[in-house]
């Protein structure tokens, strides 16, 4: 977690002091069928932290009473099995003080500096020095970064499945939207033009784009996506 430090100058030297921050989240989830939900937002407990929280879960308006499950470098999950219906969750913390840097094992410069099958930095190498290497400090890249994904990408619902990466949902320009199931893979923008589709079943390589021969079938996954996402169309995410 990153700190931001005040600096005082009382004439005897510097003092250096971490300031508080806030955080929070508030989720609300549909749900159709039985099934365990797995929420990790709460703050990990480090050496040198003070945490001040709440946490609170309910199920159709009913508290709920989490599993909690504590993962590497004490983060930690929130599990809870459900029906069907509404799931809420609410979340706040204030945390002081400084974590004190974990020592680097074998075994994190193996797990860390592997590329993820779902967020593939060795492919984003390009993209990355493009957007943001003239950045030279953390700080400012984790501020850019943030405010890149908050202004350009939004979180449709079944516009990909569990095995997606982000390369394949991100184009270097980030003008697109793609809609991925088991036989059909579509790719176009906010104003559903410019669209291609291809029948993963015969073309898993993405090769041949077949859009002008199923101009329904790109009108009903379009749709699709707009109910599951409860919008009227889908945003634009092009530069400005």
């Amino acid at each position: 977690m990153p700190s931001w430090r005040h600096h005082k100058d009382g004439g005897h030297g510097v003092a250096t002091s971490t300031a508080s921050r806030e955080v929070g989240a508030q989720i609300d989830v549909e749900v159709t069928a039985p099934t365990t939900l797995e929420f990790q937002v709460a703050v990990a407990h480090q050496p040198g932290l003070e945490v001040r929280e709440s946490l609170a879960i309910t199920f159709n308006g009913n508290p709920l009473q989490p599993l909690e499950i504590i993962g590497p470098h004490d983060t930690r999950i929130h599990s809870v099995d459900v029906g069907e219906g509404a799931v809420s969750l609410s979340y706040s913390a204030t945390v002081s003080g400084e974590a004190q840097p974990a020592p680097v094992r074998e075994i994190d410069l193996v797990t860390y500096l592997r590329p993820s099958r779902y967020a593939e930095s060795d492919k984003f190498f390009g993209f990355a020095a493009t957007e943001f290497g003239r950045y030279a400090d953390s700080a400012t890249v984790l501020e850019r970064v943030s405010s890149w994904v908050g202004t350009r990408l939004d979180y449709v619902p079944g516009s990909s499945d569990p095995i997606d990466g982000a390369a394949g949902r991100v184009p270097a320009d980030a003008t697109a939207w793609a809609y991925r199931d088991a036989r059909w893979a579509m790719i176009a923008d906010g104003n559903n033009s410019g669209r291609e589709l291809f029948d993963l079943r015969k073309d898993p390589g993405e090769r041949t784009n077949i859009a002008r021969d199923h101009l329904p079938l790109l009108d009903q996954i379009y749709k699709r996506v707009l109910r599951s996402a409860r919008l009227t169309r889908l945003p634009y995410f092009g530069r400005e």
